[in-house]
């Protein structure tokens, strides 16, 4: 598993469904999209459908410009809620 594979599984459902949902309004341009489409798991569905580029892509946009890393796994709070 490389590191965009297991940041994306880190992710709670709530981001995944945001990045899906942007990410199929984007290729949508401007169509209405139903909410099934990205709702979990509909969101992991849509991300396995990527390219490896799109998703190294998306990785990089998210956590160097809105800081979505992949949390340290901690004793205490093994599950990052």
């Amino acid at each position: 598993m490389n590191e965009y594979e297991l940041w994306w599984s880190s992710l709670p459902i709530k981001e995944k469904e945001r990045i899906a949902r942007k990410g199929i309004e984007k290729s949508s341009k401007g169509a209405d999209i139903a909410p099934e489409s990205y709702r979990y798991p509909a969101c992991t569905v849509w991300w396995e459908s990527l390219t490896d580029a799109r998703k190294f892509r998306i990785f990089d946009h998210c956590v160097n410009r809105h800081g979505l890393e992949l949390r340290d796994w901690d004793e205490a709070n093994p599950y990052g809620d």
